[in-house]
């Protein structure tokens, strides 16, 4: 104990001995200071106040614009000034006693902006180089401050600005006349230095604006195959081969590189490796359509390479039948021209078993049992050509045709057994034999991009045609030897033509964006029935749809806000057999607010999010032509149907690897399906869409993405809840049981570039609508590898394996009760193949216009 004590005084003693030496030591230096983002000007200024004996000479405007972070400690003046000054563009000259401060231009003009990444995080420490306008002669240059922004001094306005920054690609821009630069964003580059990849370690989602950012480029899902490999491994988003939903809000709309995803091929066509990243916005704002549910922007990294390339795409499909998808794609690039044509086919066969019943209670108690096996052969043929030319930097126009064709024969056999109080009523056999196929569907688009002044334009224009024709027969025979046949002819054709402006300028510290959209739209259905007491329908439906909207985006440091405001203006007329119907014909003025909010609180990132928006009906929901399924079920839609109010608030966090978001939502006038008796005939059941009164929704997720050494997991879970209720049997019955979905999606990267999949999902019963859906899970094996440096790759997936993700429904409405169960082959193996030679992402930027109108159509 003594000799611990006598220690420790020792080394206390010793401590305070070091400790006052040092600061008699920094306390004797003459010139010592300590400068937290201080004006150089200000910095010299009190320098000077302190020392009066010494004469420094600047001027104060010269070099209010440079800011000094530093800890002076010298006895030396001139190195005092030097290490205020730092590696700004200022230049000290000794003359005998006297000190001369000035900086290299002089600042008639003051060249300014902010630098920012590819998630609009501040780039800071960045330098800013100032060329003559013929970028032969270095001017000046700066520094980027903590916000990233910079303002330079600069005696001449025709000048060449360049940005050089470690692991991003070099960046140039003309200065326009003003000097204001606007926000300038900078692509990652990767940096390689001997083999050595320089990477950082940023979380892989993470929270920028109103969008959830996934980082792919250097991770494991950089490998995993296609665009559609890629986005089954994104958080909270859910679906497959082209058709994807956020957890909680429905369809959502794809975009790469700002061109929206019209055929669900483009996502097989982009190979997960010129990925850089992936936004999910949940509560889009006011620059997308008011129908839009949800956004998912998928950001490819920079094109590289010239001349000839191809990608061939192969996958096979196995389930009870083969399905099989093609894809070529051709590109020619040469400078600013690139040419590219595609040709995709779809074809095989898939079986489709659904085993629904239908109850109606009353007097007595129908009950139909069905039993369905469809046995659907496709071929989809499609094939597109297109063009787009880059002139300079700063403008870029194209345009492309896209042409195919689709044919489909669901044959199948429906066993149907009808029930009376329990005791068996009528047994019904029903052979379909079908053909629905389009003539060729034809898709045109085209567009200019660029940059004028210190704006951006874009401006893009649609044309979308498709026709298809339907020609079912069913052959129905019941236990007593009755015989029918139904014949349906059914015609469909869709013309779409629409328009699309935005303009974006830099406005304070952010930017402001305008834009306006006009879509015109006609859709006309013809069908005739024979054999049954049906009436067909000649109907059309002709609208236009005019918006404009207004979106302003402000940062502040570490916070950043947005506001907006769409109008749209909605003219839909019903036409019945030629003549306008016009208490069915409707006309919509809606204004559509949106506000959010981003910050930082440390390592936390949060946002806030509040939109309003609507959901018209599709075209398919307001046909109100009868569908033939047998002689006790019918289907339609309803022209009558009101467009979905939707208001939602959103909260979203990110800390580390984890991420968290929580969403209400109220609709007013949701669609449903519902069943109701067929001309009061307690036999036949009518299933149609129909408005609904309000309804409240909650949804909360929380999920990680960890790195553990070669293991890659990914869990999230979610809660959705409905507070809805509906009358069944002349009672109020409440679906409010929330349903909880457990996700776990796990990558192994093993040596020699293979890498193993491996994931689960576990959904519990609950409440959606007006339905109750019973539970499911899945779960899905994988392996993959690429050879000769990503050229050809090779992936095996076993989906499904216990063939556990079957829909089971049960829907109440009135005095009828429908029970579903679907089983669509969700357990399946599939083999693919891709072979690539000198590819590279296309540089089209059309961006498309009319994409709400699209997918109603």
């Amino acid at each position: 104990m003594s000799l611990i004590y006598h220690l420790s005084v020792k080394r206390s003693l010793l401590t305070a001995f070091i400790i006052m030496v040092t600061y008699i030591s920094a306390g004797a230096y003459e010139y010592s200071y300590t400068f937290n983002n201080v004006p150089i000007s200000d910095a010299i200024v009190r320098i000077s106040k302190d020392h009066p004996e010494i004469n420094i000479s600047f001027i104060y405007k010269e070099l209010d614009n440079y800011t000094v972070s530093a800890k002076i400690n010298t006895d030396d003046v001139y190195d005092a000034l030097r290490q205020t000054i730092g590696i700004n563009p200022v230049s000290v000259i000794k003359k005998g006693d006297d000190y001369y401060v000035e900086a290299f231009q002089h600042g008639h003009y003051t060249i300014h902006g902010r630098v920012v990444d590819g998630d609009k995080e501040p780039m800071v420490a960045g330098v800013i180089y100032i060329l003559s306008g013929d970028e032969v002669k270095p001017l000046t240059y700066g520094i980027t401050d903590n916000d990233g922004a910079f303002k330079i001094p600069c005696d001449s306005n025709d000048v060449t600005l360049k940005i050089s920054y470690l692991g991003y690609d070099d960046f140039s821009m003309k200065v326009p006349p003003s000097g204001n630069c606007g926000v300038i964003s900078l692509s990652e580059s990767p940096v390689k230095l001997q083999n050595v990849v320089v990477e950082g370690e940023l979380p892989m989602t993470r929270i920028v604006g109103n969008a959830m950012i996934t980082t792919i480029a250097n991770t494991v899902l950089a490998s995993a195959g296609t665009a559609n490999d890629v986005l089954a491994g994104i958080p909270l988003v859910f679906g497959s081969d082209g058709n994807y939903s956020v957890f909680g809000r429905g369809s959502a709309v794809i975009y790469i590189n700002n061109k929206v995803v019209t055929n669900p091929s483009a996502l097989d066509q982009l190979s997960s490796s010129e990925i850089k990243s992936i936004e999910v916005i949940s509560n889009p704002g006011a620059k997308y359509s008011a129908e839009t549910n949800a956004v998912i922007r998928i950001v490819t990294l920079p094109p590289k390479g010239e001349g000839f390339s191809i990608a061939l795409y192969n996958r096979l499909k196995v389930a009870h039948f083969a399905l099989n998808t093609d894809n070529v794609s051709l590109k020619y690039r040469h400078g600013g021209l690139e040419i590219f044509a595609n040709g995709y086919f779809h074809g095989g066969k898939r079986r489709f078993h659904d085993v629904p019943s239908m109850t109606t209670y009353g007097e007595s108690v129908f009950e139909q049992l069905i039993n369905a096996y469809t046995i659907n052969t496709i071929r989809n043929f499609s094939g597109k050509i297109g063009f787009n030319y880059q002139i300079g930097e700063n403008h870029s126009f194209g345009g492309y045709f896209e042409s195919g064709s689709m044919k489909a024969k669901p044959n199948g056999r429906i066993e149907s057994v009808v029930t009376n109080d329990g005791k068996p009523y009528e047994k019904l056999s029903t052979i379909q034999s079908a053909v629905e196929r389009t003539m060729p569907s034809h898709e045109a688009n085209v567009y200019y991009s660029g940059k004028i002044g210190e704006g951006y334009v874009d401006f893009n224009a649609d044309y979308v045609e498709n026709n298809s024709k339907k020609d079912f027969t069913h052959f129905e025979s019941d236990e007593n030897n009755s015989e029918r046949t139904v014949i349906t002819d059914a015609d469909n054709r869709k013309r779409l033509l629409a328009e699309k402006l935005n303009v974006s300028y830099p406005l304070w510290n952010g930017q402001i964006e305008v834009g306006e959209e006009y879509t015109n739209s006609k859709v006309s259905y013809n069908s005739v029935y024979t054999g049954a007491d049906i009436s067909g329908s000649d109907t059309r439906i002709n609208e236009d749809n005019i918006s404009a909207f207004v979106e302003l985006t402000q940062t502040f440091g570490k916070f950043q806000t947005g506001l907006g405001v769409r109008f749209e203006h909605v003219r839909y007329k019903y036409y019945e057999g030629g003549r306008l119907d016009e208490d069915r014909s409707r006309t919509y003025n809606n204004w559509f607010p949106s506000v959010f909010a981003s910050t930082k609180i440390g390592r936390v990132g949060l946002s806030l999010n509040i939109t309003s928006r609507t959901t018209r009906p599709s075209y398919y929901q307001l046909d109100g032509a009868l569908q033939y399924i047998n002689r006790y079920s019918y289907q339609s839609g309803d022209p009558s149907l009101k467009p979905v109010d939707i208001y939602s608030v959103q909260l979203m966090a990110q800390w580390s690897c984890f991420f968290a978001q929580a969403i209400y939502s109220y609709e007013k006038n949701p669609i449903f399906y519902t069943a109701h008796r067929y001309n009061d005939d307690p036999l036949v059941k009518l299933i149609k869409f129909e408005n609904s009164k309000a309804r409240h929704k909650y949804q909360f997720a929380i999920g990680a993405q960890p790195h553990v050494g070669c293991w890659s997991p990914q869990p999230t879970i979610g809660v959705y809840c409905s507070r809805y209720a509906t009358r069944f049997l002349d009672r109020e019955m409440k679906l409010n049981r929330p349903i909880l979905i457990f996700n776990w999606d796990n990558a192994i990267s093993l040596p020699h570039g293979w890498i193993i999949d491996a994931d689960f999902m576990v959904q519990t019963s609950g409440s959606a609508e007006n339905c109750y859906l019973k539970a499911r899970s899945y779960l899905n094996f994988g392996v993959r590898k690429s050879f000769f440096d990503d050229m050809f790759s090779i992936q095996f997936n076993a989906n499904d394996i216990f063939d556990t993700n079957n829909e089971r429904i049960v829907m109440y409405n009135g005095d009828i009760k429908v029970t579903t169960v679907n089983y669509q082959e969700s357990r399946n193996v599939m083999l693919t193949l891709r072979y690539n030679i000198n590819t590279s992402r296309s540089k089209y930027k059309g961006t498309g216009a009319g994409q709400a109108e699209k997918n109603r159509m």
